[in-house]
């Protein structure tokens, strides 16, 4: 999180912080890892950069993490039912793909929720190529290596410094 704040500073209002884990949790049948928490508590739900990567929130109502998932769901069945090759399964199923972002190009960031929250992979649906990537590491040091440029997923133009994230407040709402 220290990287990820130099590298990007929270803002100064940020939306969708707080609420009841235990309860978001109940509702998805899941903990969610504690990386992501932390996230939303000190950004929020929101975007980064031009492109952007919007990052949701279980407590935004503009951004929220429930409304992605369900959308994410949505493509990823409708991709299985035209004859996609989706290589994981998707959540609720056991080990399946928990979304909790997405790109301004059309790419749809998860978890591989196989094992315990805070040791779950990111998979990035990669819409340009039509496949999935797997990063081991969490959502936090995935974030921190893509806006440092140390993993070059997406194009460096739409991470121009300053970098900045925007709450979703400010913006119109994704799901």
């Amino acid at each position: 999180m220290a990287e990820l704040q130099i590298l990007m500073p929270p803002p100064q209002h940020p939306v969708g912080t707080a609420g009841d884990w235990d309860s978001v949790e109940q509702k998805l049948g899941t903990r969610l890892p504690h990386d992501y928490k932390e996230f939303v508590r000190v950004y929020g739900a929101g975007r980064i950069g031009q492109m952007p990567i919007h990052i949701s929130s279980p407590f935004s109502k503009t951004n929220n993490l429930q409304q992605h998932i369900d959308g994410t769901n949505a493509a990823y069945r409708l991709m299985i039912e035209l004859g996609s090759e989706v290589p994981f399964p998707v959540f609720p199923e056991r080990g399946g793909l928990l979304a909790w972002g997405n790109t301004g190009n059309g790419d749809y960031l998860n978890w591989l929720t196989k094992e315990e929250p805070d040791n779950w992979s990111v998979v990035v649906w990669d819409s340009a190529d039509v496949e999935f990537l797997q990063f081991r590491m969490g959502m936090l040091k995935f974030l921190a290596e893509v806006i440092s440029l140390r993993l070059d997923l997406f194009p460096a133009d739409f991470l121009k410094r300053p970098l900045k994230y925007t709450s979703s407040e400010s913006i119109d709402p994704v799901v």
